[in-house]
């Protein structure tokens, strides 16, 4: 219910919203007791119970505990109306002047005295004039017999009670003594209801505090109906106030009395009487032990002693990273306070930090949560220290000392000594197995005029380029048999390192004991369990493992992904569907993919438009893995003579900003960064900043920068609007007459992405239980600083792009602190891009943008998942096979029986029913041309760009672009030459390359050590 604050305090808004609420739950609200409305429930329950035989609520010990209840109910029905209205308190020792500052008794609020000979209230809302307050519950006295509203200030007692009046209650030891009524010359209950003399004075003889301001306003505050008058709540309100007060007075002192003995329901666990008969006016059965804690009520009054307790008597850096480039990471952790109070809390820092700490600020004020819905429920506030990592394997300890105040009543919490401790760790490095396929299909048309098997070179290509020194690469391929080409290997130095070099050349080479040309069928529950060997015997001191597999095909031989590879899997698993659904092993690769850590995307066919697309995907999951995340990721093409000038956000969070473009010819593009307070960083300035490396290579040309990046300008180069410049460089003069003619666009293509390294984590999901059409999707984001959810709000949406093309947004819902989600029904059969993002800002108040894009992929048959094949028929076959002796099979040729035949058909029914784990064919130098045959445009790309360099004079820009054309060879010779076996019936003109055999299960011949 929030906080219950004196009415002298409240702003105008608040006195009318309090009035409107009121003036509503009397004429708009209907009655639960079958009265005229709303409001008279409550007359009607007074009234009732100021005249039972045994009274409910007066004279008795529940007389604090019942109306506490009753004003808990009138104030839920005033939130109903309006959730921002609290009771207001009438501190009638401090505001008894009517015609003085600080009175209710204004035409604004609560209406003045009553006038005339019949004591008729005649300002303010509630005056009769007004037609909005008609008085139908009455007792018919002479108090008590208009349907207006009526007052006599003073005339019945000619004062209201004194703060010392109110004292001799408050001083009370004990809550309530025998006999329990209004005879009891003890007890805080008697005293403040007033039956009882609070001195020897001539004002001292009851009634006094509460009865007294009843007969001091008079009129329709005399009889048991009171209620009829609105000052009824303002008065009680207080009444329940100084309860609390006495309470917190004497903390050693039963809050209620007594536990047995009294009348029913005034007994510590009875059940409070609101009615006997009839309808009631709400379902309860409250006792006085329930309502003795009006914080437990949900609900606070702003004289109520504040509550500050420290959470964090100490504070630990563990294992702080050392940054980019050997620069400090500086990191922030919180001294946690929680608070409750109606008033603000300062939280400062007096003394401290000790040397190698630091604070951004000394002082915090906390505004704890005064939310009259939702309660004033504990709030927590901080006061933040950093600590900039040095080198790995040094540590320090220290101390800050801290307080709390709050405002409201001046209390100081504290001083406290805060333990601080620190160390520093080496940069976490990561060990990376990359599962690729390389079976037939990956020479089909990905879409965009390219074989996939090229853009997939390409793609892995640029992830080994961005592959951070120290980090593990293995690299394994799978059709129907299984290699590990590289096992984990640090890749080394950025751009030349050893290690990076062996898996560039295995991207690249057409060498068969290490090429991924496309031969062969499907086995990709052989690569992931090989991908998974790798990862389980790496070496050194990798902090983090993941898998990527790419693949293009529904798996068709075993071992499969499920059972047989997915029950070992530990690591972080990611997967790439390259093409439509319907073709992928969809259902099986989400399952590993979602159960471990990671995710499964689904291309669908790449477009010219698209044509990034798949390195995108990869170098997503390699921020995912390295902890950084996507700030923005545009397209555009340059054109001579344009600069295209690109925003993005960095904030006091982040310590480390990849900023990466990708392009056909990066090279031929000149990337500058533009600082926030506007310095340009470009290859000549990184190469003399320690903290910043900038590489280019013929696939990518990337900065990779610690934070601040400038040394002499730390300020002015971490925090704030960043902007990347693009424009053509020298390099592509001459060639801008020939672009037009050479290219499918008038324009360079290029893609940009920038991650950020920081303490403000994002971590989207996609989430879908199934594949079938009208499955839903659920989008959830969980948004981190300094490991604990972002308590400001931020906006979180995701783009929709369906399969037919159009599109939506889609807002997230904010679930909890840090915590959003939604989901969408994807009715139609295809592949759904959802990019999830958020915008908000950071506990210091800085802005930030993040996203990363995901698929969800339906069809019909979408839950399936492949089975391995019954080969036992098969191998019973080639067990006879081998069974059948040369006489044998002669006696059998000259009886008419073809076993060339049979072997024919067993080749063609049972090749490759079961994966090798190894086993590639020789090189054979004899066999045509493969390096044409599937390198392709890509390989004469590379080759161009490496002439360009050393060439006295640039290449034509166009063809540097577009590469020189290949022809494929005719498809049979092509895909033996991949190795998979074609026909040779006797018609074929086919012959099969010298020392090459017709592969055949378990006959593949392996080189020596293999």
């Amino acid at each position: 219910m929030g906080c219950r604050k004196n009415q002298a305090t409240l702003t105008t808004a608040e006195r009318q919203a309090f009035v409107n609420a009121v003036i509503r739950l009397k004429n708009e609200v209907p009655s639960q007791m079958g009265l005229t409305n709303r409001y008279d429930d409550y007359v009607q329950v007074h009234l009732n119970a100021m005249t039972a035989a045994n009274g409910w609520a007066h004279q008795l010990p529940a007389f604090l505990p019942w109306h506490r209840e009753f004003l808990r109910h009138f104030e839920l029905d005033l939130q109903a109306i309006d959730p921002t209205v609290t009771i207001p308190y009438w501190d009638w020792t401090a505001d008894q002047n009517p015609a003085a500052p600080g009175t209710p008794f204004t035409a604004d609020f609560i209406g003045g005295d009553g006038d005339g000979a019949d004591s008729r209230v005649t300002t303010g809302v509630f005056a009769s004039a007004n037609g909005k307050w008609q008085l139908n519950v009455l007792t018919g006295g002479s108090h008590d017999n208009k349907p207006y509203l009526r007052r006599e200030f003073g005339l019945s007692a000619p004062n209201l009670p004194s703060p010392a009046q109110r004292n001799v209650a408050l001083n009370k030891t004990v809550y309530d003594v025998a006999p329990f009524n209004s005879g009891s010359n003890d007890g805080f209950r008697n005293f403040i209801e007033g039956w009882h003399s609070t001195g020897g004075g001539a004002n001292d003889a009851p009634p006094q505090n509460h009865n007294r301001v009843h007969v001091w306003v008079g009129g329709n505050m005399l009889p048991a109906t009171s209620p009829n008058d609105p000052v009824f709540w303002l008065n009680h309100c207080n009444i329940d106030r100084l309860w609390a007060v006495w309470q917190a007075m004497h903390p050693a002192a039963a809050p209620y009395g007594p536990v047995s003995g009294a009348p029913t329901g005034h007994n510590l666990n009875d059940t409070m009487i609101f009615f006997q008969g009839g309808p009631a006016p709400w379902p309860d059965t409250s006792t006085p032990a329930g309502v003795v804690d009006n914080h437990a009520l949900g609900y606070w009054y702003d004289t109520d002693p504040p509550r500050v307790v420290l959470l964090t008597p100490s504070v630990s850096f563990v294992d702080v990273q050392q940054g980019i480039g050997g620069t400090g990471i500086t990191t922030y952790r919180a001294i946690k306070f929680e608070c409750e109070s109606c008033g603000d809390v300062t939280l400062d820092i007096t003394a401290g930090p000790t040397a190698g700490f630091a604070a951004p600020t000394l002082t915090e004020n906390v505004h704890p949560n005064h939310d009259p819905t939702s309660g004033l429920s504990p709030s927590e506030g901080a006061l933040w220290i950093s600590y900039t990592s040095t080198t790995a394997g040094s540590s320090i300890t220290g101390s800050v000392t801290v307080r709390a105040t709050d405002v409201n009543t001046g209390t100081v919490f504290g001083p406290w000594v805060v333990n601080l401790s620190a160390n520093t760790v080496a940069r976490d490095v990561s060990a990376v197995a990359l599962v690729l396929d390389r079976s037939g299909s990956m020479t089909t048309d990905a879409g965009n005029g390219h074989q996939r098997v090229e853009l997939m070179r390409t793609a892995v290509s640029t992830f080994i380029d961005l592959m951070q020194d120290g980090d593990g690469l293995s690299i394994v391929r799978f059709d129907n048999l299984v290699d590990t080409l590289m096992t984990v290997t640090n890749v080394g130095a950025i751009p030349g390192g050893a290690g990076r070099l062996q898996a560039q050349d295995i991207v690249t080479t057409h060498d068969p004991l290490k090429t991924l040309d496309p031969r062969g069928s499907t086995s990709i529950g052989g690569g992931i369990i090989a991908g998974k060997a790798a990862l389980d015997a790496a070496s050194g001191t990798f902090t983090k493992r993941a898998m990527i597999v790419l693949t293009d095909g529904l798996e068709n031989t075993p071992p499969m992904i499920i059972p047989d590879a997915a029950a070992s899997l530990n690591d972080h698993t990611f997967a790439i569907g390259f093409g439509q659904a319907a073709a992928i092993s969809t259902a099986a690769l989400s399952s590993i993919t979602q159960n471990h850590g990671g995710y499964l995307i689904v291309t669908g066919p790449v477009t010219q438009e698209e044509n990034f697309a798949l390195t995108e995907y990869f170098l997503k999951i390699q921020a995912g893995i390295s902890n950084s995340s996507a700030v923005l990721d545009p397209r555009g093409e340059l054109v001579f003579g344009a600069t295209h000038r690109i925003p993005f956000q960095l904030t006091r969070a982040d310590f480390g900003a990849d900023v990466v473009l990708l392009s056909p010819a990066p090279q031929l593009i000149d990337i500058r960064l533009e600082a926030p307070d506007g310095s340009i960083i470009d290859p000549a300035v990184a190469g003399a900043e320690a903290a910043i490396a900038f590489v280019s290579t013929p696939r990518v040309s990337y900065y990779r920068a610690s934070l601040p990046m400038l040394a002499k300008d730390p300020k002015g180069s971490h925090a704030g609007q960043w902007h990347v410049l693009l424009s053509l460089s020298d390099k592509a003069r001459g060639a801008e007459r020939q672009l037009a003619a050479r290219l499918s666009r008038a324009a360079l293509p290029y893609s940009l992405l920038v991650h950020a390294y920081s303490n403000l984590t994002f971590r989207p999901s996609l989430v879908q239980s199934g594949f079938e059409p009208g499955v839903a999707v659920d989008l959830r984001v969980a948004i981190n600083q300094y490991d604990v959810p972002l308590p400001t709000p931020a906006t979180a949406w995701a783009d929709i792009l369906r399969p037919d093309g159009t599109s939506s947004l889609l807002m997230l819902d904010r679930i909890a602190a840090g915590r959003y989600s939604a989901s969408f029904v994807a009715s139609d059969s295809g592949i759904y891009t959802a990019t999830i993002r958020a915008r908000g800002v950071t506990l210091e108040g800085q802005k930030f943008h993040r996203e990363q894009r995901f698929t969800a992929a339906v069809f019909a048959g979408g839950n399936q998942i492949a089975q391995p094949p019954d080969d036992r028929a098969c191998k019973l076959l080639h067990c006879l096979e081998g069974s059948i002796g040369p006489e044998l099979r002669n006696e059998l040729g000259k009886r008419g029986f073809d076993m060339k035949h049979l072997e024919k058909c067993l080749d063609e029914q049972c090749r490759g029913s079961h994966a090798s784990l190894g086993g590639e064919k020789p090189f054979d130098p004899q066999a045509p041309d493969l390096k044409a045959s599937v390198g392709g445009v890509q390989q004469a790309r590379f080759e161009l760009i490496a002439g360009e360099q050393k060439a006295a004079k640039p290449l034509p820009f166009a063809a540097l672009v577009k590469g020189k054309r290949v022809h494929k060879p005719k498809a049979e010779p092509m895909i033996m030459n991949f190795g998979i076996d074609m026909p040779m019936g006797k018609k074929s003109k086919m012959k099969m390359p010298k020392g090459k055999t017709r592969a055949r299960k378990g006959k593949a011949k392996t080189p020596k050590g293999r």
